[in-house]
């Protein structure tokens, strides 16, 4: 769980520095944290790899994995796109569109499985299909969209808070 506790604090204190100290989390600044700790992600990925038990990469776990998506994700897709109508009186392809954007749960699958595989034993079949899940929801978007999503708060914001939308950086 330190993962995720510390990636949250990192996002809310850069966050936080943005808003109230804006010379010195500057975009350029914030770029190269950016950078600095996309450089270490595969770092955590290879370490998580090597605790992989070889159980989990059989064809059993594939076709589990396979069940698992075929079931839990269009059931999430259903209730955020539900949700999103209900709520926000959204269209059926808006709603989709956040639905299938919101999809990835790499870290939070990674996460929960090796803590379901460390303190309750779970077979290694259904850790493997997890892994699996994981992977599926996480290169949905990217098959599903043309173009990226750019997610990059600097580029919106004004350090006074003021949206605000740039050009591309030069």
């Amino acid at each position: 769980m330190y993962y995720l506790v510390g990636a949250f604090i990192a996002g809310l204190v850069a966050r936080l520095l943005q808003r109230r100290m804006p010379l010195l989390a500057s975009h350029d600044n914030l770029h190269a944290l950016r950078l600095f700790s996309s450089f270490f992600v595969p770092f955590y990925f290879f370490n998580a790899g090597t605790h992989v038990p070889g159980d989990a990469l059989s064809l059993e776990a594939l076709g589990l994995g396979v069940l698992i998506t075929l079931v839990v994700l269009p059931l999430r897709l259903a209730v955020i796109v539900l949700q999103r109508r209900m709520v926000f009186g959204e269209s059926l392809r808006s709603s989709l569109r956040v639905a299938l954007a919101l999809s990835p749960t790499l870290i939070f699958t990674l996460v929960l499985a090796g803590i379901m595989r460390e303190h309750f034993a779970v077979p290694p079949v259904l850790y493997g299909a997890l892994l699996f899940y994981a992977a599926v929801t996480t290169l949905l978007p990217s098959l599903v969209f043309r173009k990226a999503l750019d997610v990059d708060p600097a580029q919106y914001e004004r350090p006074d808070g003021d949206a605000q939308q740039k050009g591309p950086a030069t």
